[in-house]
């Protein structure tokens, strides 16, 4: 596990602050100035439930993820994030299809992801509302791979709509 970060200034990588967790695994989203890191696998490795805010400068932990969790897709702002499925525990039969918003200061489940995922992309559109958010790709160990990565699921804020399906 690492504490380190990484910031691309659009021609190299620098060196950030430092977490307070180490982590294997950490799934995060946000802006170089806002950012949030949302589980992960620490160092025994056990799945936690640790939620860490950055600054720019420093990272803080914040309120934790409603339960362990580890391979999760995160999406959006450190204000306006999205966090669907993942692993409850290290073990590859524990998948979920949880979906969970985060406002900046409380989680709030929302409605499941429509099959459980973990190991999937996420991606946000950072000056638009909750509805700009997409989750694709992924794996769940019963569905194919080629069958999840044929979706594409776009967030309106209370449901999950397919927007592709190939």
């Amino acid at each position: 596990p690492t504490d380190t970060t990484y910031i691309w200034n659009g021609s190299s990588w620098a060196t950030g602050g430092t977490l307070n967790t180490p982590l294997h695994y950490a799934n995060g989203c946000g802006t170089t100035s806002a950012g949030l890191s949302v589980g992960g696998l620490n160092p025994t490795p056990t799945t936690i439930d640790v939620v860490e805010e950055y600054n720019g400068t420093d990272w803080t932990t914040v309120t934790s993820y409603p339960t362990t969790i580890t391979h999760r897709p995160v999406g959006g702002l450190q204000t306006d994030a999205l966090v669907v499925g993942g692993k409850t525990n290290n073990a590859t039969s524990a998948v979920t299809d949880d979906c969970y918003s985060y406002d900046g200061t409380n989680w709030t489940q929302t409605t499941d992801y429509p099959f459980k995922i973990y190991l999937g992309g996420m991606s946000k559109n950072d000056t638009a509302a909750s509805g700009a958010t997409i989750c694709f790709g992924g794996s769940n160990n019963t569905v194919s791979p080629e069958a999840i990565a044929a979706n594409t699921y776009h967030w309106a804020g209370t449901t999950n709509l397919t927007i592709s399906t190939e």
